[in-house]
């Protein structure tokens, strides 16, 4: 009998799923649940982990033109609510989100960044470029130390050459908390153009800023997009170190696990055949070498499904997670679901995936009618899983919360969930 017991506790055990929620999706933008929001970003304060900032594209009418979005949980995720950055026709495309020495941070294009020391009943501004700039800032991310004196904006910098060329080189701002901008570096401004991913700062305080080439000089794009890693010292902004990695790739992320030596891990798409999926590589020392890319997913791909975007993270014990949006349970490639992977060995094996939405996102009128501008792209066309990342954070160990846009109400809507993780 014993023995039969302690079979059937193995076969249960084997069967126990990778990861499982705590609680059902919440619902982060209901207060704005009648228009479409679209490219989601997440942020756990570290001081005290009920806190999270959630930022969005937020479109509440037909001009095309996003509005600042800011939602705060001081429940851990439970419930929500939006706060007024207090710019309502103000522009903020790729928005950012952290919390740095108790305070809040919150970034978007064409380069501003938004301040609040009051958990967002106030707000402040400080403009990283001048207001007669030929420049502007695509992709801006914030990164810095929680002793606040410095933070720093990386983002792929739009520099007018001449009347018919344009260069984009990867920059750094060194933005001092209380007095604004002084000083930048631009990493790669001598060759093609290129676009940043996520920046990190090291316990040593070296920023490793990834970033992956992505357009020639006439501007069309490449075939074979290089990720690069540079190496770069936040007191002189000088460039210690540029690697042109061996692997391809786009919209990368990246993330340090100082749980286990210091291990940076690498996601981001790689072709397969006609199509991408996400692919995967670490490196022991900062960047300078890497293991063989991998893909991680778990099933076969439907033909003409794609996997172009991922965000990862690292709980405080050395598990990581990877997030994506996925197509697999739609023959025909359009509705989608978010799923997770992770790995409990410093990304030497990766369990299986599993769905962390409630429901595959459809299409819908609403996001197929609200327009971008000028651009004739509609919210559902050019944001077809939602953006082109999305919130992944960690919550303690073995813990993560995740945030996305998907379209289970018809519209748009930005959702979160907690992950545990099995030993």
């Amino acid at each position: 009998m014993r023995a039969s017991l302690i079979c059937l506790f193995a076969l249960i055990s084997a069967c126990r799923p990778a990861v499982y929620t705590t609680s059902q999706n919440v619902h982060v933008s209901s207060q704005h649940a009648a228009v479409p929001h679209a490219e989601v970003y997440l942020a756990v304060d570290p001081d005290d982990a009920n806190r999270m900032a959630a930022v969005a594209m937020r479109y509440p009418d037909r001009s095309g033109r996003d509005r600042p979005t800011v939602y705060l949980s001081s429940d851990g995720g439970k419930t929500w609510n939006y706060s007024d950055v207090g710019h309502t026709e103000m522009a903020a495309v790729d928005p950012w989100v952290t919390f740095l020495g108790g305070s809040l941070y919150y970034s978007h294009l064409p380069g501003i960044i938004h301040s609040s020391d009051d958990w967002g009943r106030s707000w402040s501004q400080i403009n990283v470029l001048s207001d007669d700039s030929e420049h502007s800032l695509d992709f801006p991310k914030i990164v810095g130390s929680q002793d606040r004196a410095s933070l720093y904006l990386v983002a792929t910098n739009h520099v007018r050459v001449n009347e018919h060329l344009f260069l984009d080189p990867v920059t750094i701002f060194r933005v001092n908390v209380a007095s604004g901008v002084v000083d930048d570096v631009s990493i790669r401004p001598e060759r093609i153009n290129y676009k940043n991913g996520t920046p990190l700062l090291t316990e040593g305080d070296t920023l490793i800023v990834p970033f992956y080439e992505l357009l020639d000089r006439e501007r069309s794009i490449l075939a074979d997009n290089r990720i690069w890693i540079s190496l770069v010292d936040p007191d002189s902004l000088s460039v210690l170190q540029s690697f042109r990695t061996p692997h391809s790739g786009g919209e990368v992320d990246i993330v340090l696990n100082r749980a286990y030596r210091n291990r940076l891990h690498m996601v981001s798409f790689g072709r397969s055949g006609d199509g991408f999926k996400l692919q995967y590589a670490h490196s022991d020392d900062f960047g300078a070498t890497w293991s063989n890319a991998r893909f991680i997913e778990d099933f076969e791909r439907a033909p003409g499904s794609f996997a172009l975007t991922a965000s990862v993270a690292v709980s405080s014990d050395g598990t990581l997670a990877v997030l994506w949006p996925d197509h697999r349970t739609d023959p025909t490639n359009r509705a989608y679901g978010m799923y997770i992977s992770v790995s409990t060995d410093g990304g030497e094996s990766f369990r299986p995936s599993h769905l962390i939405s409630e429901i595959s996102s459809p299409d819908t009128d609403v996001n197929s009618q609200t327009y971008i501008g000028t651009s004739g792209r509609s919210i559902a066309d050019r944001f077809w899983v939602g953006g082109d990342y999305y919130g992944l954070v960690p919550v303690g160990q073995r813990s993560f919360q995740a945030a996305w846009v998907d379209s289970r109400t018809g519209v748009a809507q930005v959702w979160t969930t907690r992950i545990d993780v099995y030993p």
